[in-house]
């Protein structure tokens, strides 16, 4: 039996969100009832009316600020199980606006459950993998012992002088663990915990509204990249809507609990995605890159365990891309 079968309520942060939108509604399509932590009253009617068909099912409570204490305390009342999504994923954000808000908003979370959330269960964390990248020569396989300890050392040392990309990773590394360090302090608890690692997050827009990682990844494929670049490795990639999908695995699973799963679909150059793109029909002419171009080496993700426990399986580059190139062109929301 599911931890959070069906019939629960659940609460999803973020609910507006590039991943919390398609986690939202993966929820509602399998039957749960969602309660959605939005930062307005304009989001949480956008999201409503987008989900009009699911009725009564749904409902959102606006939290303006999520790292003030208690501002969960009245969201998480009559829930089973926490899906926190909600983060600031900017690269040019700064270490108050990043890197505190995101760990203070992780404990504020989590004070709020201990106080208020008596029928939790299960929480999942939306981590990164950013969290896990501690910088290792090409050929490493990574796992979930790795920590970004270089970033979150950097920022420790630099604080608001820190590159802001390295405030995000280290927001995402220290935010999940005080999130393990806070079961850890407080057991027994009534719930346990699951977090997930995505990386770069290819796919569709599900709402109208624009959202960083899109707009990162649809600039960076319509760059021209030169030859010499072009067939390097990036980084680890992952479709959206596999990540929401990971999110319902991660409450339903009961072997999930406790454990910190990477999920990826795989290490990718820019020509890879050049090249998966002529392999998926689309009414768009899409990029090609340098056909043939030379490879270089790659890291692996050992994602065995999301495998094994939640059963996750990935959808293909090309479909992703394609479909993260549609959406910002029909949307008009990428620039």
């Amino acid at each position: 039996m599911p931890v959070i079968p069906a019939s629960g309520r659940v609460l999803v942060t973020g609910a507006t969100g590039f991943l919390g939108s398609w986690t939202v509604q993966d929820l509602l399509r399998q039957g749960y009832w969602v309660r959605g932590a939005v930062r307005s009253r304009e989001k949480g009617e956008l999201l409503a009316r987008f989900l009009t068909p699911f009725g009564n099912r749904f409902q959102y409570v606006v939290v303006p600020d999520m790292k003030k204490q208690g501002a969960f305390d009245e969201a998480v009342r009559d829930i089973d199980g926490v899906v926190h999504t909600a983060a600031v994923v900017d690269f040019r954000g700064t270490y108050e606006g990043v890197f505190i808000t995101t760990i203070e908003g992780v404990m504020s979370l989590f004070h709020s459950i201990r106080r208020c959330g008596t029928h939790v269960r299960r929480v999942v964390l939306t981590s990164s993998f950013d969290a896990v990248l501690e910088p290792h020569p090409l050929g490493y396989n990574y796992n979930e012992l790795d920590w970004n300890n270089h970033s979150l050392g950097l920022v420790e040392q630099y604080r608001e002088r820190a590159a802001s990309h390295h405030i995000y990773f280290a927001a995402k590394t220290v935010s999940e663990r005080v999130a393990w360090d806070f079961m850890r302090n407080n057991a027994p608890l009534s719930w346990d915990l699951v977090s997930l690692t995505p990386p770069f997050m290819f796919g569709p827009m599900l709402l109208n509204t624009i959202n960083y990682t899109s707009n990162f990844l649809y600039s960076q494929i319509l760059k021209d990249w030169p030859t010499n670049q072009v067939g390097q490795f990036v980084g680890f990639w992952i479709d959206v809507r596999d990540v929401a999908m990971a999110h319902v695995l991660a409450l339903q699973k009961d072997k999930a609990g406790g454990e910190r799963i990477l999920i990826a679909a795989g290490p990718f150059a820019w020509q890879d995605v050049y090249d998966s793109l002529q392999t998926v029909e689309s009414s768009f002419q899409m990029p090609r890159g340098s056909p043939g171009v030379k490879r270089g080496l790659v890291n692996a993700a050992d994602t065995t365990k999301a495998a094994r426990i939640l059963g996750l399986k990935y959808r293909g580059l090309g479909e992703a891309a394609r479909d993260t190139i549609i959406s910002c062109r029909v949307r008009r929301t990428c620039v």
